[in-house]
This record gives structure tokens, C-alpha cells and sequence, in this order.
């Protein structure tokens, strides 16, 4: 135990610090032009300030008062996209009434048929008891013929 303390203890003091390939790049940090590197991000920040108040008066509000240059174009257009809505509101309306009346159609239809799963008796035994048969009695098959029966 004492050997593994004392081999770890040679390592740390061999070890050595090697230097960063990033230190002193950065203002403020050893080795670095410190006054020039502000000097150059003042000069920078000032140029996007001064850009960024000139978009402002340009796109703010009241830059696009009536009268400007792209006013008249811009009314137009909405005035153009309204007159479509419009036209593809009516045709909706129309679409939704002419399915609402296809609807009611279809369903009042399905109610008057009878349902496809019914099973109908229909009284066979006077036909029977009058001798309206084919065939014998102990047939496995029975076959119906039927002309009317109302």
C-alpha cells in the first residue's frame, strides 16, 4: 500500500502543465492585446447600433403610412386576395348545402330499406295443406318457388 502511495505521489510530480492552445486569444486573458481588442469590438458594436436604428426608422411604425410607394400596391393586392375569398366563401356555401341535401337524401333512403341482415317468415302452410308441393315430404332439401304470394 505504501508503494502505491509513493508511485502515485512520483507520478503527480512529474506531471507538468502544458499550455492551451486557446490562452491568450481571448481579451483580458494572458498575453493579449487587451486595449486594441476592445478598441476593435467598440468599433464593431457601434457599426451594428447604427445599422440596426436605421432598420428600425425604416421598417417602424408609421414608415408605411398612406401615400407611400409600396401603399398602393399592397392595397391592391388585398383588395384582389378579398375578392377571391369571397368568391371560394360563396362556392363553399354552395358545396356545404348541395352535401347537407345529399346527406339527408342518402339517409332517408337507408331508412326506407329494409335491413340487408333481416330474416322475413312468410306462412307457407296452406300452400302445403293444398298440396302446392314438389317432391317428397322427407327431402333433405327444401327449394321454395314463389309466384305471389299477395
Amino acid at each position: 500500500m505504501k508503494r502505491l502511495a509513493l508511485v502515485a505521489l512520483m507520478l503527480l510530480s512529474a506531471c507538468e502543465k502544458t499550455p492551451s492552445k486557446l490562452e491568450g486569444t481571448a481579451s483580458g486573458g494572458a498575453g493579449g492585446g487587451g486595449d486594441e481588442d476592445t478598441a476593435e469590438l467598440m468599433t464593431a458594436l457601434r457599426g451594428i447600433e447604427d445599422r440596426l436604428k436605421s432598420l428600425e426608422t425604416a421598417h417602424g411604425s408609421g414608415a408605411h403610412n398612406a401615400g407611400g410607394q409600396g401603399d398602393q400596391a399592397i392595397t391592391e393586392r388585398i383588395k384582389r386576395m378579398e375578392a377571391n375569398l369571397t368568391r371560394r366563401e360563396e362556392a363553399l356555401g354552395f358545396l356545404e348545402m348541395a352535401y347537407a341535401q345529399q346527406k339527408r337524401q342518402q339517409e332517408a333512403q337507408e331508412a326506407q330499406e329494409p335491413d340487408p341482415n333481416a330474416v322475413f317468415a312468410v306462412d307457407v302452410s296452406k300452400a302445403v295443406a293444398a298440396g302446392q308441393v314438389e317432391g317428397p315430404s322427407s327431402a333433405m332439401v327444401t327449394v321454395v318457388e314463389a309466384w305471389d304470394f299477395a
